[in-house]
């Protein structure tokens, strides 16, 4: 199999239409991505993740209301995806990391 061939499966949690918007564009101009699904709330992305098993990388937004993306993070992590945080707050940095 060639580098070329590989394909990520991908889904883009974030509760901003214009973030969710922006991380979709820019995914659907890369090679090597698949995007999957969107979600506009950790609580949708989370009932997604609890069927969906296609999945290899999640972009996920941290601030959202009701359920964070740390917060998700916490709840799915026995699962084995990728995780991308996409967050402009640097507070939450060393906990980002830790998990």
């Amino acid at each position: 199999m060639k580098p070329e061939d590989i394909q990520l499966n991908c889904a883009v949690i974030d509760d901003d239409e214009l973030s969710r918007s922006m991380i979709t564009h820019l995914l659907n101009k890369t090679d090597g991505i698949n995007l999957t699904h969107t979600c506009s709330s950790a609580i949708e992305g989370y009932n997604l993740l609890q069927t969906e098993e296609d999945i290899d990388l999640l972009f996920l937004d941290i601030e959202m209301p009701e359920m964070t993306g740390l917060e998700l993070i916490k709840l799915l992590e026995k699962r084995r995806w990728h995780v991308i945080l996409t967050t402009s707050q640097e507070q939450y940095a060393l906990e980002a990391f830790e998990l």
